[in-house]
């Protein structure tokens, strides 16, 4: 994103509405400033066409886009509004300042509601059933001092104060690089490249609320093509879906597909890098080599670019 800035609150949103000395300047379309006057005031804002607020803002940094949820577009930053988060699984909108409903109420309310109720459809913008809130991490690897540490403080050690968030999530996905053998210990050695995590360590990413696992690290066969063969053996005893790796090259670069709140997804993964021992072939176990598989990759994008949301 062009900022990394994460909250505004209504009162400085307010100020950015109406114009105010030192506020950002805000831009909003025709229909949002209609629905929003009764919020946040008279508009001194700049008015602009629902489909070029991208970028009028990219043109202006700094400034505040107000547009409805439907609206939103990826390449947006939805900044949390007095730390009220619209994109959160756990949102309230009693919460939120900026939601807007209509209300009847007096008498005769209950006969212009039915007249109403088709007229009004579909009753919100933001339907929470449709929504997926999806967490991917960085690469992990639980060896080294980080498994000396959880070996001392606990196995949940690395998670504790990030925790809650992972685990809020409706999808969280790690990417974790090395192989898990019950037989692995820890070597802090500084200059150690042989890297693996003991089971015990899986209570971290439990505590993160793992659901899924990308093996697409250039350490998963560490510990050679036996060790890469019992730790997906763990995975697949354990009921831990995984990609990226596979018991052979075929297994390997194969999708894995999910589905939430109707919501359908299609992770792949692959390694572009050395060493070659930690490719998988045909009938030996590793991470799906990006090079040698190039043109079924691409080809399964374009496929599944189709068959997924």
């Amino acid at each position: 994103f062009a900022t990394v800035r994460d909250d505004v609150s209504l009162d400085e949103v307010r100020a950015a509405w109406q114009g105010a000395e030192g506020s950002p300047p805000a831009y909003a379309s025709v229909e949002t400033v209609a629905l929003l006057r009764p919020v946040l005031g008279d508009f001194a804002g700049v008015l602009t066409p629902q489909g070029q607020l991208l970028s009028a803002i990219e043109s202006d940094p700094g400034a505040l886009a107000i547009l409805p949820f439907d609206q939103l577009d990826p390449r947006f930053k939805a900044l949390t509004v007095d730390g009220v988060n619209v994109l959160s699984n756990r949102f309230d909108i009693r919460a939120y300042p900026l939601a807007v409903a209509l209300d009847v109420s007096g008498r005769g309310a209950s006969v212009v509601q039915p007249l109403l109720r088709d007229v009004i459809l579909p009753y919100t913008n933001r339907d929470a059933s449709r929504l997926t809130q999806l967490i991917m991490t960085g690469v992990t690897a639980m060896s080294r001092v980080t498994a000396l540490r959880m070996d001392q403080k606990g196995y949940d050690y690395p998670s504790r104060v990030i925790s809650d968030v992972f685990a809020a999530a409706d999808i969280t996905h790690i990417s974790n690089e090395v192989p898990f053998l019950d037989d692995c210990v820890a070597d802090p050695t500084e200059n150690n490249l042989i890297l693996c995590s003991h089971p015990n360590y899986w209570a971290a990413l439990e505590a993160l609320g793992t659901d899924i696992v990308g093996l697409s690290g250039n350490h998963v066969n560490d510990f050679g093509r036996e060790g890469a063969r019992r730790s997906l053996t763990w995975y697949r005893e354990n009921g831990i879906p995984y990609y990226g790796s596979g018991f052979n090259v075929n297994e390997a670069c194969a999708p894995l597909l999910w589905e939430h709140h109707g919501n359908t997804f299609a992770f792949i993964a692959a390694l572009a890098f050395w060493p070659e021992n930690a490719w998988a072939t045909t009938d030996l176990p590793g991470a799906c080599y990006y090079y040698d598989n190039r043109e079924l990759l691409l080809a399964l994008v374009r496929q599944l670019s189709e068959a997924v949301d």
